[in-house]
């Protein structure tokens, strides 16, 4: 896969929840089409990190981008619109639907061939529609 220009950048960004930065000076850039993963010890700071992206927690400093655009001010819902999404931590937050379901869910704002494309990049939605909840909830992505 060739690495294109990044679809999302982080700059020396600061965010916390109250009146301290849990994350400080963060920076990333995130190229389009890749899967890209946060991984830390408890109270690093990952869950606050991304609902900062989406714009739900306090930003003390630094920039975001999505495709080149600031959007450090835009609400979550005008996030949302540009097709940035946040799916909050939790274990079987739809635990009666299948993986697929809970993809197509994610999915809502894609239209025809856009949602079908984003189902087919993760290997678990290839497979034949289940009618059956998933047995276990952390099969769901």
């Amino acid at each position: 896969m060739t690495v294109g220009a990044p679809i999302l950048e982080l700059e020396r960004l600061s965010v916390g929840c109250t009146d301290e930065p849990v994350v400080v000076d963060f920076s990333a850039a995130i190229a389009a089409g890749t899967i890209t993963t946060v991984i830390g010890p408890n109270g690093a700071g990952k869950s606050t990190l991304l609902r900062a992206v989406y714009g739900l927690n306090r930003r003390f400093g630094g920039h975001v981008r999505f495709a080149g655009q600031p959007i450090e001010t835009m609400t979550p819902r005008e996030r949302l619109k540009l097709g940035i999404g946040f799916v909050p931590q939790g274990r079987c937050n739809f635990p009666l639907m299948t993986v697929r379901e809970n993809l197509e869910l994610g999915a809502y704002t894609l239209r025809g061939h856009a949602a079908a494309t984003a189902l087919e990049r993760v290997p678990c939605s290839r497979s034949s529609r289940s009618s059956a909840p998933s047995s276990r909830c952390s099969r769901a992505i």
